[in-house]
């Protein structure tokens, strides 16, 4: 018969000089093991964005130090400050909401975000927004933002720093050409679409907000691409959409304003929010 090596035992405390330490102590020390918090933290994944050199580990493996796998006592004591000094990075495409490498809230994706996101502190977000054309509601269902809402409802009071590293809307090129045509017409939905993804996070409070590299459409190129097929000038397209940007920015320094203020403020936009 195969030799069958037993799981180890997870230390008890009276057993364990190190959990025998007060829990001040313990804390001073995971603190020290923390990976170097200038540094993001990602998984790996096939279609990612970043350079090999983004990696804490030269396998593109995860970085995740051994001392959380010693025992739950010490998972529990340590996962939350770990959490709490690294930044994270979440990818919002439409209804998908990327976490460390894995997706949720798409089609044949999980709903809820792991209950580890509660203790993250410092967020950096690259949102893709989709656009879909027609009226909100044939929008909503394919881009609704329930996932996010529910985690930043549930825990959002961990969270202090949220950067929005990118904002534009996703192609293809030709659904930028039909987003310009429906600015033109009125631009109402636009306004709509653009409040109703930036709706999860008005509940946040007490939170430092930034933002960079807000823009409707990606690059130059997509400007360009409008111009060759939509029939309007190049002035007309590119006033348009720097009016897009300025509405954008508009909706995100009114964010900035209502996520600042303290966390002990209720407002009756946060009971509009959330239904009551």
């Amino acid at each position: 018969m195969a030799h069958v090596r037993s799981a180890p035992k997870t230390p008890m405390a009276s057993d364990s000089s190190f959990l025998r330490l007060p829990v001040e102590i313990r804390l001073q020390i995971y603190q020290q093991l923390v990976p170097d918090p200038s540094m993001n933290m990602f998984l790996y994944h096939e279609y990612t964005r970043l350079p090999p050199d983004s990696f804490f580990r030269l396998d593109k493996e995860p970085c995740c130090p051994a001392i959380l796998r010693v025992c739950r006592q010490i998972y529990y004591e340590a996962i939350s400050l770990f959490y709490a000094v690294l930044p994270f990075d979440i990818e919002i495409t439409g209804p998908s909401i990327e976490f460390l490498g894995k997706k949720y809230g798409g089609l044949g994706e999980p709903k809820i975000l792991p209950s580890t996101f509660r203790h993250v502190r410092r967020l950096m977000v690259f949102n893709r927004l989709y656009w879909y054309g027609g009226n909100l509601r044939d929008w909503q269902q394919y881009a609704c933002p329930t996932v996010l809402f529910d985690a930043l409802a549930s825990g959002s009071n961990s969270l202090c720093d949220v950067s929005f590293t990118s904002i534009h809307f996703m192609g293809p090129e030709v659904m930028y050409t039909k987003l310009l045509e429906a600015y033109l017409e009125g631009p109402r939905l636009f306004d709509t679409v653009v409040k109703y993804n930036f709706d999860p996070w008005r509940q946040l409070r007490g939170v430092q907000l930034r933002f960079s590299y807000v823009l409707p459409f990606n690059t130059r190129k997509n400007l360009r691409y409008i111009v060759d097929r939509s029939g309007h000038s190049k002035d007309v397209v590119f006033t348009t959409a720097e009016k897009m940007k300025r509405k954008m920015i508009k909706s995100l320094e009114e964010l900035k304003t209502i996520v600042s203020q303290p966390r002990s403020m209720i407002t009756d936009e946060e009971d509009d929010l959330s239904g009551k």
